[in-house]
């Protein structure tokens, strides 16, 4: 098992995830990594002078020395399962489709990431390239040799300080080499529906980015432009979807409902799309998970939210610390209830059976099954299942359908195909021009209606089906 951390693919490392007890426990061989981050790891100026993906291409590396080098210590070089979350689960999404990874893993499993979020994909790495010239004063911004010598003679730390600055996220994926795949919007979905034939999981923290949320509004209020003008888009944004959310009635969303709006967007609603593109694959086994599971006794979220706000619930990469062992490590500070060693115990079999048979639950494998009463069913076109996991796992079915629709279906359709009438202000415009252009322009409010229609009856069904149990949760101070 090849595990690939996240961290906005500018933080982090392969040590604060330790291996050892998963290996043991599930009987495989697990793999963590470091690859190159930031600036240093995706700049690309959009030609040969910087490619980019330096930092998948360090992946590559590392899978080609497991599959030249893992026979020496046991393993198979025919089944390797790579596994990563958040940024690294949007890098194994990026692995199913690259040809230069073709052949060195088996399996995968993307945890709260993947490919197609737009955060996943730089669209315009060459803007931040010379956002970050210029904060860096070199001499011209306009050509790419020329950018590249002058940030090749400054120190490593400043550039990466200078990157923060200005806001250079640089998740840049925009490789011109012919033997790969320019990682493009269109262009990864067409690939993610042709290419790829590997049995595949997929899923997320049911609260994935609420503690997020609420330190982007405590802890970060004020500090810059760039996270004031987040916010105000925040709020906007808000104003639009409010009503496929609970909590609607206050003036400004609380907290927990304007997480469960970003969660949606930036990791929810991508991670269902790119399973329903899987689907479409007769022959590849894809499943699909939320993880539910919040221990009282987690430090972490103690440390952002304070123990009384137990609504912070499962957050990104919690799960991780379940699958890794963490409570069975005798942490002096966390994850030391007896349940927090069963819910490990349960994600740990789970993991490691999908990585050894494709399957989390095979039948007539583990005579002492951690998983009682329990199958996880496959996710397919017909039948959209997923699995809820905590202490005691379930299957369900059409994952937040409404929210999902809305995101995947509802908002492309209104950003892709905008209605735009501009007033035609010529004199002595021909009698038939004028009324075609009424007419379109009645055609296209007449379409915008009838979808407003749509949603708001949709919308109303959802509140009076949950009026009896909507409870207001206040903002936390």
């Amino acid at each position: 098992m090849f595990f690939i951390h996240g961290g906005s693919y500018k933080t982090n490392g392969g040590r604060f995830y330790p291996g050892e007890w998963l290996a043991a426990a599930g009987q495989v061989i697990v793999i963590t990594i470091n690859y190159r981050l930031g600036v240093l790891g995706f700049l690309s100026t959009e030609d040969d002078t910087a490619k980019g993906n330096y930092g998948l291409l360090d992946q590559i590396l590392a899978l080609k020395w497991v599959k030249d080098n893992i026979a020496a210590f046991g393993g198979n070089s025919s089944d390797v399962t790579i596994f990563g979350n958040s940024a690294g689960g949007a890098c194994v999404g990026l692995h199913l489709i690259s040809p230069m990874s073709r052949g060195l893993f088996s399996k995968a499993i993307a945890q709260s990431g993947s490919p197609i979020g737009e955060w996943a994909v730089q669209r315009r790495p060459r803007m931040y390239v010379e956002r970050l010239a210029k904060k860096l004063k070199c001499p011209d911004v306009n050509d790419s040799a020329t950018i590249l010598q002058c940030l090749r003679k400054i120190d490593p730390e400043q550039i990466i300080d200078k990157s923060e600055d200005a806001a250079c996220l640089l998740l840049a994926y925009q490789d011109k080499d012919p033997s790969s795949i320019p990682f493009t919007k269109d262009l990864l979905r067409k690939y993610l529906l042709h290419l790829v034939r590997k049995d595949f999981m997929s899923g997320i923290a049911a609260d994935v980015l609420l503690h997020a949320v609420y330190t982007e509004y405590v802890y970060r209020h004020g500090t810059t432009s760039h996270h004031k003008k987040r916010r105000q888009q925040q709020h906007k944004m808000s104003n639009g979807t409010m009503p496929y959310y609970e909590n609607n009635s206050s003036v400004l969303p609380d907290i927990r409902t304007l997480g469960k709006i970003i969660s949606d967007i930036d990791l929810k609603a991508p991670s269902v799309k790119l399973v329903n593109l899987l689907t479409l694959h007769p022959s590849v086994s894809v499943y699909m998970y939320e993880f539910d599971y919040a221990s009282s006794d987690d430090v972490i979220a103690n440390k952002y939210v304070g123990a009384k706000n137990s609504w912070v619930g499962s957050y990104h990469e919690s799960e991780l610390y379940y699958i890794f062992g963490f409570p069975h490590m005798n942490l002096s500070n966390a994850l030391r209830l007896p349940e927090d060693k069963e819910v490990s115990n349960i994600m740990i079999q789970l993991w490691t059976d999908f990585a050894k048979h494709g399957n989390p639950t095979p039948r007539g494998v583990n005579e002492e099954n951690m998983v009682k009463n329990f199958t996880w069913r496959q996710y397919t076109e017909e039948e959209d299942c997923f699995a809820t996991l905590g202490l005691q796992p379930f299957v369900a079915r059409s994952y937040e359908s409404e929210r999902m629709t809305f995101w995947n279906h509802f908002v492309p359709l209104f950003t892709e195909y905008p209605i735009l009438i501009s007033p035609n202000h010529t004199k002595n415009v021909p009698f038939e021009e004028c009324n075609f252009t009424y007419l379109l322009t009645f055609a296209g409010w007449l379409l915008a209606i009838i979808l407003l229609i749509l949603v708001l009856h949709l919308c109303s069904c959802k509140m009076f089906k949950n009026f009896g149990v909507m409870k207001k949760i206040p903002i936390p101070v």
